[in-house]
């Protein structure tokens, strides 16, 4: 059982479901429906580059893991330049003529780090009460009591929102389309964080569903 791969599938899987029902409730009619095509583009891009992220941070954990260490606040600064790179292959994915898109990493480095640092914490409790070929889930009630799992994937969702929406602001179009733009990004937002809180939810009860006894 490669228990790194089916962490890296399971947490792309959250993350473009949680990206799909965040399109599913937006609205379908007025200025977000002007054809913009990098929009699109940009979230779906978005969840690809936010998997492709905690990929590197699943990975490099579990090596530490194999060397019998959780990962260090030097561990999680290499990370974070290591997915710099990752940033620069989506900015060549979303850039289109009518649009200008910075990374202010000094602005965004303290809350990118702490989600590395919090998903790095996470990541090293599962492996490390994952005994045997078993569902994760069996790992994720090994290593937590519900409400401290709850709270620990609230943390990552709003790290995660809190960075997509710093991103967003970098982003400059011209003319109306900029308008298009702040109207869609208020939408989005609002839109994103009810969608957590349901996600969460849904979190919470695979793993902790009661069974019925036979």
């Amino acid at each position: 059982m490669d228990k790194t791969a089916i962490l890296c599938a399971k947490d792309r899987d959250i993350l473009h479901d949680f990206s799909g029902r965040c399109l599913d409730r937006l609205p379908g009619t007025g200025v977000l429906c002007l054809p913009i095509p990098f929009l699109r583009t940009y979230l779906n891009a978005n969840v690809e580059k936010e998997s492709d992220k905690d990929r590197l941070v699943i990975v490099y954990t579990a090596a530490c893991c194999k060397e019998g260490r959780a990962c260090s606040a030097s561990d999680v600064d290499a990370l974070f330049e290591q997915t710099k790179e990752v940033d620069r292959v989506f900015l060549r994915k979303v850039m289109v003529p009518s649009l200008s898109l910075s990374v202010r990493y000094e602005e965004i480095a303290p809350l990118r780090k702490a989600r590395i640092a919090r998903l790095t914490r996470m990541i090293y409790d599962l492996l490390t009460h994952w005994n045997g070929d078993v569902p994760v889930e069996n790992a994720v009630r090994a290593a937590y009591a519900e409400q401290d799992f709850r709270s620990g994937i609230a943390e990552l969702f709003h790290y995660y929102n809190e960075e997509t929406r710093m991103l967003s602001e970098s982003i400059r179009l011209f003319g109306p389309l900029q308008f298009a733009l702040n109207s869609f990004a208020g939408t989005l937002f609002g839109t994103m964080d009810t969608v957590a809180k349901g996600m969460i939810d849904s979190c919470v009860r695979t793993v902790y569903r009661r069974r019925k006894t036979a």
